[in-house]
């Protein structure tokens, strides 16, 4: 293999990495928001997924942007729990197959796949996730609780929903201890923003809400 192949190739492990986390973003928070009886070693996507629900799929990595929207981006923290983490984007469009959840909650809202945009900030080891959803047009009044019913519509169990204060912000966290496999979502609205962080660890929770806007 020569340098330039070996280069393209480390390019091309790197594009399918990105795919991965961002799949895990929408299939963890809309489309694999299984309950769990305890909160044991959180399984693939895949085998969390409801039935009816499809695993969120980008394009070929060679064809996709993961900076697509770097304005939401900026907005990530560059550290979390002594990790530095890897901040992305990409569009609606760029996404085959969301997941009927997901989906259902844009229809709802009015809106489509091309309205639609989200960043994420993560690290490998890292027992959480950030997100930043961008859905253009839509009412923000619907918007945190079409998300609730996206991710309770996806759950096997009813999940417990309460309105708190974390890292400076007052948020609705989705689910209680060993409830979601991944651990509660904290969500809160900020200029027509989703933004989210999804942990088991309350720590974490404290320290990336914090350094969200």
């Amino acid at each position: 293999m020569t340098r330039k192949e070996v280069i393209l190739d480390r390019r091309r492990i790197g594009a399918l990495r990105r795919a991965a986390a961002f799949s895990t973003l929408l299939v963890a928070v809309v489309a694999a928001a299984c309950s769990s009886s305890s909160p044991t070693a959180a399984p693939s996507p895949a085998a969390t997924a409801a039935p009816a629900t499809a695993t969120a799929t980008p394009n070929t990595p060679d064809d996709v942007s993961y900076h697509s929207a770097p304005d939401l981006e900026k907005l990530l923290p560059t550290s979390l729990g002594g990790y530095a983490l890897e901040r992305a984007s990409q569009r609606g469009t760029d996404l085959l197959d969301p997941g009927r959840a997901f989906t259902d909650m844009l229809a709802n809202l009015g809106r489509s796949l091309s309205d639609f945009a989200l960043a994420s900030a993560s690290a490998r080891g890292l027992k959480a996730e950030i997100g930043i959803w961008r859905i253009a047009g839509a009412n923000d009044k619907d918007l945190v609780s079409e998300f609730i019913k996206a991710i309770q519509g996806s759950s096997n169990t009813p999940l417990v929903v309460g309105e708190m204060t974390v890292g400076g912000h007052p948020v609705t966290r989705i689910g209680e201890a060993g409830q979601l496999t991944k651990g509660p979502i904290y969500v809160y609205l900020k200029d027509g923003l989703l933004i989210f962080v999804e942990t088991t660890d309350p720590a974490l929770a404290e320290e990336a809400l914090s350094k969200l806007p």
